[in-house]
């Protein structure tokens, strides 16, 4: 499941970096089972989507630059 999670990722991430290159200072993807906590001022989008048949949620967190 990692390496599914790595794939779509590195897809999302390259889409995205056309738009916001913040984007490729990403970090590795993680598989995580459970709550992630959000720590203060720390951005979160979530996408909803499905591998297979399995509904999964794809998460991203950042912390915002300083302007």
């Amino acid at each position: 499941m990692s390496e599914v999670v790595n794939i779509i990722a590195g897809k999302v991430k390259s889409r995205m970096t056309e738009r916001d290159d913040s984007v490729s200072e990403l970090g590795f993807p993680m598989f995580v089972i459970g709550e992630i906590q959000v720590l203060g001022g720390m951005e979160r989008e979530v996408a909803d989507v499905n591998v297979g048949p399995v509904p999964c949620q794809l998460l991203v967190f950042r912390r915002p630059k300083a302007a």
